[in-house]
């Protein structure tokens, strides 16, 4: 998975929620930063808070050659072409504190393949994909902090409504002078959306694109890497879940898209698609009980 979703930040700044009125008067319209400094309230605050949770992930893949694409063994991007595969899987998230009490938590992602095309899937089975999208539970809206600033621009839009209902737009973009910065957690070009919720601040969907991404495929049987440059477009819809008696913002649909950039004969090109859904989110519980000692 790309390097996004590696990412860990260290402290967090102590930040006072916007208010509505100053003095009996609306207070004026927020700025972007206002904006970033609460999404990062409310990223820390997820990434403290959030708990060990399951829910049921249904996955669609689908991947076709571009034209006039050469494509040795029917793969292309180390997948094979000309069908889709579902699959159906429980899927995991764990929250592991950190040593250091100044660090954030970290969050870990993990599925269990139950059913491919509808079928019952042997144990620890895995997906023929060129990759599996991680982090939409854990980090990727640590790409709306303060302290990118030196990394990003953002332009905050107002007035604007998704899907019929209010919400303020962040648009986002790697500064190009800024690619090869230690500190920049992406070294490669990027730009994208954020649609945030206009009470909580929380991040309703989240896009971005990447019209320069390098895929590393790994050939199954030879093992010798190939790296192939890519258009990656990915997409996340959050919705507000209950959990414990708390309310938290998780993932309901994932969506990504990948084109090979070169489309020249003979060389290997084409598109990749995915799409996860989850839904049925509950709490993970581990039962136990004493059993009496044997002879």
């Amino acid at each position: 998975m790309p390097d996004l979703m590696r990412m860990r930040f260290g402290a967090v700044c102590v930040l006072v929620a916007m208010p509505l009125y100053v003095r009996g008067q609306i207070a004026p319209e927020p700025t972007v930063m206002d904006v970033l400094a609460r999404v990062e309230q409310n990223y820390a605050a997820h990434l403290k808070a959030v708990p060990n949770l399951i829910a049921e992930e249904h996955m669609t893949t689908d991947i076709s050659r571009g034209p006039g694409a050469m494509v040795a063994d029917g793969r292309i991007l180390g997948m094979p072409t000309g069908h889709g595969i579902e699959a159906d899987s429980v899927f995991t998230l764990r929250r592991v504190e950190a040593r250091d009490p100044n660090q954030l938590p970290t969050l870990t992602e993990t599925r269990e393949i139950k059913a491919i095309d509808h079928r019952p899937a042997e144990p620890g089975a895995t997906l023929d994909t060129p990759t599996m999208f991680y982090g939409a539970f854990s980090y990727a809206s640590g790409f709306l902090l303060p302290e990118l600033t030196d990394c990003y621009e953002y332009k905050l839009k107002a007035n604007q409504k998704l899907h019929g209902r209010p919400v303020l737009v962040i648009e986002y973009g790697s500064k190009g002078n800024r690619l090869q910065d230690a500190k920049c957690p992406i070294h490669e070009p990027l730009f994208g959306q954020a649609y945030l919720d206009t009470t909580t601040m929380e991040i309703v969907r989240l896009e971005q694109s990447r019209p320069k991404h390098m895929l590393v495929q790994t050939d199954p049987q030879t093992k010798q890497e190939t790296a192939v440059e890519v258009t990656w477009h990915w997409a996340i819809d959050y919705v507000p879940v209950e959990l414990d008696g708390r309310t938290f913002w998780l993932a309901k649909t994932v969506s990504a898209t990948m084109r090979s950039n070169t489309q020249d004969i003979g060389s290997m090109s084409g598109a990749w698609s995915f799409l996860a859904s989850y839904r049925n989110y509950r709490l993970l519980t581990v039962h136990s009980r004493i059993l009496p000692a044997s002879e």
